[in-house]
């Protein structure tokens, strides 16, 4: 009986005692005939980690037997996500803020910044599109993320420097991108700073920066951030309309003021856009860029985000992408592989940003095919992703992902409409430190 007891004595220590598994897969959100899609993130993304380790993220749905894409979406959702049992279970809530995850700082001030198309009112954006002479997009259930206009007047915007996405349909009829008829363009005519003292009750606007001069204009506020003494950094990039070649420039958005006003700040060289800031033990900040030719690069700032070195390239490629410093110090950049393995993936830097443990690279979700061989559509792209770290030292992801679950064969050259959902991870420092590549 004594030996007995003990055994269960020791059998609940155990119990108690048990490590988490180093890595978690999550199936967060799947909805039939809808598409669910991170691959705004991080320019629209969204994750928070809050009180008790309650996870909120933010990512988009659309009716996938409708037009889908990221430039115009006939039917359209937002969803954002409440799980207080570590991903395990999800419910929907209703946020208190409109457009983006505010930043909050130290005295609960909350920060957000959108352009000011999106401040229009629906009736608004119905009214343009009509004095356009292409009312016909339009219906209440539509979410437009870039500006449309008649495909008669493409000529005359490329000759005042607009970038203008002409291309209605891609490489299968599952690609459409544009309404009939229509043009898209993305330059914002201002950032606009919307700041809350009241916890989200109410919202002040403040325009912070002039985008008129900007052929193509993005801000990727879920990839922002601010520092220990209330700094707030959000990246951002353009092109300029007088430029010879429209190659895009990123910069960085400073606030020095709890966000009543930015400055920008340029990060040198070309071709560099999407990015997450991410802040550093060291008082070194870092910019980890998304780049035209594919790899990933890294811009530090030893001063605030005030000056920024020469991008380094970090030797592996991946977008969207999304990185964080944890409370080791080590950086993590997790990203979507789509063009080389089909996966998604983690890589380590354990100095800083300098070097990247490319033999430590981590696969989170893989074997997936790569876009426009068995999948088409907006269903077949692996989406950007977005990262936080809980209060256990873990590390919470999550993506869109094609789905290949009940994906049959098809014939050589041939592909099928893909569907797209919401999974994750919640992985320990161990598993990202591991030796080997998994």
């Amino acid at each position: 009986m004594r030996l007995f007891l003990g055994c269960c004595l020791l059998a609940l220590t155990a119990v108690a005692t048990a490590e988490p598994p180093v890595k978690s897969d999550l199936l967060i959100y799947d909805r039939p005939n809808w598409n669910s899609y991170t691959y705004n993130y991080p320019i629209l993304g969204g994750i928070q980690i809050r009180d008790h380790d309650e996870i909120i993220i933010r990512f988009d749905t659309a009716n996938a037997n409708k037009i889908n894409d990221d430039f115009f979406v006939e039917e359209y959702q937002q969803v954002v996500l409440s799980s207080k049992d570590l991903g395990q279970t999800w419910t929907p809530i209703t946020p208190n803020w409109a457009y983006n995850i505010p930043l909050e700082l130290s005295d609960g001030t909350l920060v957000d910044i959108v352009h000011t198309m999106r401040l229009q009112t629906r009736h608004q954006q119905k009214q343009r599109l009509i004095q356009l002479g292409i009312g016909h997009i339009w219906n209440d259930r539509c979410h437009m993320s870039w500006d449309f206009w008649p495909r008669s007047s493409a000529a005359k915007m490329k000759q005042q420097g607009f970038q203008v996405w002409e291309l209605k349909v891609g490489a299968t009829p599952d690609d459409v991108y544009l309404p009939e008829g229509t043009v898209a363009t993305h330059a914002p005519v201002a950032f606009v700073s919307r700041v809350s003292r009241d916890g989200g009750t109410t919202w002040t606007n403040t325009r912070v920066f002039d985008g008129t001069p900007y052929g193509h204009l993005v801000c990727m506020f879920a990839g922002a951030t601010v520092l220990p003494d209330d700094t707030i950094l959000v990246p951002a990039y353009g092109s300029l309309k007088s430029a010879q070649e429209h190659k895009t420039q990123a910069f960085v958005l400073c606030s020095t003021d709890r966000g009543q006003s930015f400055t920008p700040h340029f990060i040198p060289g070309k071709d560099y856009n999407e990015s997450t800031i991410v802040p550093h033990p060291s008082g070194v900040t870092m910019a980890v860029m998304r780049s035209v030719a594919g790899p990933v690069f890294v811009s530090r700032s030893k001063d605030q985000g005030r000056t920024w070195s020469q991008p380094e390239n970090t030797g592996f490629e991946g977008s969207p992408l999304h990185a964080l410093c944890l409370q080791s110090g080590l950086i993590v950049c997790s990203y979507a592989d789509r063009w080389n393995s089909g996966s998604f993936r983690a890589t380590i830097s354990s100095d800083g940003g300098r070097t990247w443990q490319h033999e430590r690279t981590k696969v989170l979700h893989g074997g997936l095919p790569k876009p426009q061989t068995r999948l088409s559509g907006p269903g077949q792209w692996l989406g950007g992703t977005g990262s936080a770290q809980l209060s256990d030292g873990r590390i919470f992801v999550f993506y869109s992902v094609p789905d290949i679950r009940n994906l049959k064969k098809t014939d050589a050259g041939k592909t099928t409409k893909g569907h797209s959902y919401v999974a994750g991870n919640i992985v320990t420092e161990a598993f990202l430190l591991g030796d080997r590549s998994n």
